[in-house]
């Protein structure tokens, strides 16, 4: 368990270009730009299921994670087969966003770890809504992929409901 997380953190800090934490800019993404966000979010929030199994001490905690890991799981799952170009290998990205963020929560247990990672939930899911918000497919498209958007955003507005609770 512990080695596949750490594959799916090495994952993250090779598919996007930014050293930023944030996912938002002024421009829209293009399709595969987004493909490529959108891929890293699904990977680390699989990575952050795995990691509050291991470090959390709330159950809760350990629940939602698990809830958001799989969800996004799923979200990958579609992505990756709507998907018919290629984009370049992992390599090709550069540093993930959330690099330092998972660093910093690996450093935590307990308590502490549990109130870092609500913390860093609802950081990466304000961040990607605004994302989703910026590359708002219009209502004339109806792709594979702004299919895929609109549930993202469907998923992340549920989740963002589910950390507003704790």
């Amino acid at each position: 368990m512990q080695q596949r997380l750490r594959y799916a953190v090495l994952m993250l800090v090779m598919l996007t270009g930014s050293g930023t934490v944030s996912l938002a800019h002024a421009e829209p993404h293009s399709e595969a730009e987004l493909r490529t966000r959108l891929q890293a979010f699904h990977h680390h929030q699989q990575a952050l299921a795995t990691l509050a199994d291991e470090r959390g001490n709330s159950s809760e905690i350990s629940e939602l994670s698990s809830t958001f890991g799989e969800d996004h799981r799923i979200l990958e799952e579609w992505l990756m087969g709507s998907d018919t170009q290629d984009h370049g290998s992992a390599s090709d990205h550069g540093k993930a966003p959330w690099a330092d963020a998972v660093s910093r929560l690996e450093g935590l247990e307990g308590d502490a770890f549990d109130q870092a990672m609500l913390e860093h939930q609802q950081e990466v899911h304000e961040q990607l809504l605004a994302l989703l918000k910026e590359n708002r497919p219009e209502n004339t498209q109806a792709t594979e992929f702004a299919n895929h958007l609109k549930i993202t955003h469907e998923t992340l507005r549920k989740h963002m409901g589910m950390l507003e609770g704790q």
